[in-house]
């Protein structure tokens, strides 16, 4: 197997590969986790975003247990080992006031059934004192040090290398890849290699675009920073 796309994503799916038995390689065209993954916040949902009122129910109980499977590698108890993985920070979540965002965070701290307890007022930062503050039974890690614990758990079946396409094999049973190694970050001057493969699963955001899916969505992460007090 080969996977496109060095993030949490790619190294995960790399680790659960190798886990199953598979011989499997993951190709990365910069750094590992230099995308969306370090520019991610962290958060392992469990169905906080999913609980309030109007949101399907499904997608709530798909994501409840997330928390308590991370925490199990977390802790060094399945594979792969993300013990190395440091704690960024609490989530919380709060309302900036009025009766309606009042009702809809109420009824999201009844839904979520112990995920969330209310905190207490001087455990939280003078910013957030005097509010109605939850916090959430969901972790937030340090995206360098996640990152870094999947490199480990994965080491010598990760590349460096420029996808240049990919083409099905004669037979139609799986993938020739086409790539380059070494060279500047656009692959000039690299070596170029060739790769048959089983499957190839893309996992590298924005530059899966190199399979040339149609079907391809983009959405650009965009994260709004604040300082001052709250409204």
């Amino acid at each position: 197997m080969i996977i496109v796309g060095g993030g949490i994503a790619g190294l995960w799916v790399l680790s659960a590969l190798r886990d199953a038995g598979y011989r499997a390689i993951l190709l990365e065209k910069d750094q590992l986790g230099g995308g969306q993954t370090l520019a991610s916040q962290g958060i392992i949902h469990g169905g906080v975003k999913y609980a309030l009122p109007g949101n399907p129910a499904a997608a709530r109980r798909a994501t409840r247990a997330m928390p308590g499977r991370w925490r199990a590698h977390l802790a060094g108890e399945q594979y792969p080992d993300l013990r190395r993985a440091r704690a960024a920070a609490g989530h919380y979540l709060w309302t900036a006031g009025g009766i309606l965002p009042w009702l809809n965070l109420t009824a999201a701290a009844a839904a979520l059934r112990g995920s969330a307890r209310r905190a207490a007022d001087d455990s939280l930062p003078p910013l957030l004192q005097g509010r109605r503050v939850y916090q959430l039974d969901e972790p937030v890690l340090e995206c360098k040090s996640l990152i870094a614990a999947l490199a480990a758990a994965n080491r010598g079946f990760c590349l460096r290398a420029t996808v240049a396409g990919a083409t099905p094999t004669a037979a139609d049973s799986g993938y020739t890849i086409h790539l380059h190694v070494g060279g500047d970050g656009a692959g000039k001057n690299g070596d170029t290699l060739s790769l048959t493969s089983q499957a190839i699963i893309y996992a590298a955001g924005e530059g899966n675009a190199i399979s040339s899916r149609a079907d391809m969505q983009r959405r650009p992460l965009q994260m709004v920073m604040a300082k001052g007090d709250l409204p």
